[in-house]
């Protein structure tokens, strides 16, 4: 197996067991409110996506070819720092985390750790390592892969906004003010 394959795959099997484990540890109630329309999207887009990878094969890897020191450190420095926004998030949500579009029973505004610097650090991550992954193994089911996960990420952001402003009114409001950055840092 190739060096960057077997770094792929450690980074997203690490991903992989800390949100199982976590699913242990932090044990979340019954969300209150789910949004359903999510499923529909997911299930849409994972369709489209495998549609896509099979239609498009070698063309698109033979269109993106990044073989170089340069684009494989990148990709290893995106998907390590994506993967540890990713883990410091969901330990900061702890019970409040829901793999769902979904407000928990007696749910905060979470304010703390990266939730004062960007208000979907948990996406920003994974947008991080889908794109971190494509430059250092660029083939083309990848990059799809990064380019479906990254608009279904943005589309759910947007359900888990609607519905946050919706259960939780002016608290959720003033903390978009107060945190203006959804995904990148400005």
């Amino acid at each position: 197996m190739k060096w960057n394959v077997t770094i792929l795959l450690c980074a997203w099997l690490i991903y992989l067991c800390f949100w199982v484990s976590a699913s242990f540890i932090y044990k979340s109630p019954e969300p209150i409110r789910r949004e359903r329309n999510w499923f529909l999207l997911l299930i849409s887009a994972f369709l489209i996506s495998m549609l896509a990878a099979y239609l498009a094969g070698n063309y698109v890897t033979e269109r993106f070819l990044l073989l170089s020191p340069v684009t494989d450190a990148f990709g290893i420095a995106l998907i390590f720092s994506g993967l540890s926004i990713t883990i410091w998030a969901r330990i900061t949500l702890g019970r409040f985390w829901s793999g769902s579009v979904a407000v928990i029973e007696g749910q905060p505004v979470v304010k703390e750790g990266p939730y004062s610097i960007i208000r979907h650090p948990i996406y920003t991550g994974v947008i991080m390592m889908l794109w971190g992954s494509f430059l250092l193994e660029p083939f083309g089911f990848v990059l799809l892969n990064a380019v479906f996960g990254t608009i279904l990420l943005a589309c759910k952001a947007r359900f888990e906004e609607r519905l946050l402003e919706r259960c939780l009114g002016d608290k959720y409001s003033n903390y978009k003010k107060e945190v203006e950055c959804s995904f990148i840092p400005g």
